[in-house]
């Protein structure tokens, strides 16, 4: 259980996120796009610095898709090998999907994960972007909800949302040709 020392939300940051582990991610978006939410960046078979699940490094080939609701991102994720990683893990038991973790963005990104370590959190899953970009997912053991994303905050990751949210200020139901793909 998270210890009264680790206070994740408070002068830290605002849940920003929820994501969800799909069997296919352009399924997925069509899906979201049908209910209003785009348009969707997609980002296939992302390339990743490195991955390390359970302490040990691994290479999930994923694809990303991301579109904002509001301040909220709905984030996509497909996996499409079989390597171990939460990914992976939540589709053997969930095959049709579903939420697998919310979100956070901290400019505190070292500090917590100190704090975290102190107070025996296990960092299931870390990965680091080839931008340079950090990001850890915490252990749910303790709870149903889901698993929980530290983001670091980054200027050129900031720029991107703050892009994606002024996209779906304008976006409309119909308009799923807008949804576009990313290097």
């Amino acid at each position: 259980m998270l210890s009264k020392n680790i206070n994740l939300f408070q002068n830290n940051a605002d849940l920003m996120q929820i994501a969800f582990v799909v069997p296919d991610v352009r399924k997925a978006i069509l899906h979201w796009n049908s209910i209003g939410v785009g348009p969707f960046l997609l980002l296939p078979h992302l390339e990743l610095e490195q991955v390390i699940y359970q302490g040990h490094k691994t290479n999930p080939d994923i694809s990303l898709a991301i579109a904002y609701q509001g301040n909220m991102q709905i984030e996509l994720i497909q996996q499409h090998n079989s390597a171990d990683s939460i990914y992976s893990d939540f589709l053997k038991f969930y095959p049709e999907g579903g939420m697998q973790h919310s979100a956070i963005v901290s400019d505190q990104y070292g500090k917590l994960l100190s704090a975290l370590k102190d107070n025996d959190i296990d960092i299931v899953q870390s990965v680091k972007t080839i931008d340079g970009s950090n990001a850890c997912y915490i252990a749910s053991d303790f709870h149903p909800g889901g698993m929980i994303e530290i983001i670091e905050n980054t200027k050129p990751m900031a720029l991107l949302f703050d892009d994606l949210k002024k996209c779906a200020k304008s976006w409309q139901i119909g308009d799923d040709n807008l949804n576009f793909e990313g290097a």
